[in-house]
């Protein structure tokens, strides 16, 4: 019987159908073995079975044949609780590891539910924000962190009002000017600027951009704001309407009468601004004040045109009546002074501004005035001692007026003449080769 109930014990564990948890029914047939282990123990140890006289007899064939088949059974019990342990700690084994994927599967799926909603929120957050400027950005000091490309633009243009405010100041051949950057037609590359802001949030990735909005970091950026003045505004506004004052042709030397005197004026050269040079001063200068660096007074460059060698009246006659002197200027300052002798009352010289337009070495004389004063006179005397305008004459372009000398030295210092102007004769020969054509001639009272 025993063997009978060992194959039933072990057709019933192999045949048990897997639990709902997937491990097999271990329990039962763990204690129906123990149980057949126990009884097979009894079997072959039980000492109700040995004589009492402890003699041993000998089996019978039929004991031998149970014996074995208990045997037999025995061996199959005493090893078979072994077996059915090891079976099921592998398959508790596989249970648990079944357990634990399971769990960790679970967490990952609720691990992957959560960053799926966070990156979602992520990403709807930062997209609510792209039309903003990331904090932390400004322009030209102008901080636009948070604002829209509006916000941003008339911030920036209020910055480029404030900028065209400011003040140039130039300088040129000792004239000094005021510019307002205003009037330069300034360029303000604002959407440039405007670009390269929301290309900072672009560039740094939507982690990058989070952080910012949340307020945890990311460098401060300050982009530069490009404002260029109009070229064609420095050159027509500023630097030809400079050069219309300052341009001037050299000047000859000059002479202005005055109530008692002549003033010579000394030629002047002329002046002529350098433009191309002045506008790429112009334009740095403005460049400098536009970002915030002071370009001081700027200097424009010109050059001076000479005056041409001997150009102008340097010298000059003026002669006084009523002091009866000649003053002779040369090189524009007075070099000398001489005693004379003009027109008497009847005969007056003419009073005026006059020229020397011929001069005359040893003239001749012809009489003027046969019918009135020259009437005792002979009609012409040659070149000559006797000849009354002496050895030099300068002559006037007034009619019948000369510069002569005279043999008549006692009569210089009063009016004596018929209206010229009479010298010492050594001093008109002194005077006369410095004496050029053209020289004017002053008479004053």
């Amino acid at each position: 019987m025993v063997p009978s109930q060992e194959r039933l014990v072990e057709e019933f564990c192999n045949n048990q159908p897997p639990t709902s948890s997937g491990a097999e029914p271990m329990s039962a047939c763990s204690s129906k073995e123990d149980e057949l282990n126990s009884q097979g123990d009894s079997i072959s140890t039980n000492p109700q079975s040995a004589p009492e006289n402890g003699s041993v007899s000998a089996p019978s064939p039929a004991e031998v044949e149970a014996v074995g088949s208990v045997s037999e059974g025995t061996r199959e019990v005493l090893f078979e609780p072994h077996t059915v342990s090891w079976r099921a700690g592998v398959v508790g084994a596989q249970g648990g590891l079944r357990r634990l994927f399971s769990a960790v599967a679970t967490v990952l799926a609720a691990a992957l539910t959560v960053f799926t909603l966070l990156g979602t929120s992520a990403f709807a957050y930062d997209k609510s924000r792209s039309e903003r400027i990331v904090p932390g950005v400004s322009v030209a000091n102008v901080p636009i962190g948070g604002l829209t490309r509006e916000e941003a633009r008339a911030a920036l243009a209020a910055k480029v009002a404030k900028v065209s405010a400011r003040n140039l100041y130039l300088t040129a051949a000792g004239r000094s000017y005021s510019v307002s950057l205003s009037s330069l037609d300034l360029d303000p590359r604002i959407e440039e600027s405007l670009d390269r802001a929301f290309g900072v949030g672009k560039g740094e990735g939507i982690l990058g951009r989070l952080h910012r909005w949340l307020g945890r970091g990311g460098p401060a950026v300050d982009l530069p704001l490009e404002v260029l003045p109009s070229r064609d505004a420095v050159e027509r506004r500023v630097v030809a309407s400079i050069a219309g004052e300052v341009n001037r042709e050299p000047t000859d030397a000059t002479i202005e009468e005055t109530t008692d005197d002549i003033v010579f004026r000394p030629p002047s050269p002329g002046v002529e601004l350098q433009g191309d040079a002045a506008s790429d001063m112009v334009f740095k200068a403005a460049l400098d004040l536009i970002e915030g660096r002071d370009p001081g007074v700027v200097r424009l460059p010109y050059k001076q045109i000479p005056v041409k060698e001997g150009a102008g009246i340097t010298t000059a006659i003026l002669v006084r009546v009523s002091q009866q002197r000649l003053y002779f200027y040369e090189n524009a300052s007075l070099a000398g002074i001489y005693k004379v002798s003009t027109g008497t009352p009847k005969y007056p010289t003419p009073f005026g501004r006059f020229r020397v337009v011929q001069k005359i070495m040893n003239p001749s004389w012809t009489n003027p005035a046969p019918d009135t004063w020259g009437k005792e006179m002979p009609p012409f005397i040659p070149p000559g001692p006797d000849n009354p305008l002496g050895t030099r004459a300068l002559q006037l372009n007034a009619p019948g007026i000369l510069i002569h000398g005279t043999q008549n030295v006692r009569a210089l210092g009063s009016p004596a003449s018929h209206g010229c102007i009479r010298m010492n004769m050594p001093e008109i020969e002194a005077l006369y080769p410095r004496v050029p054509v053209g020289t004017p001639v002053f008479v004053r009272p």
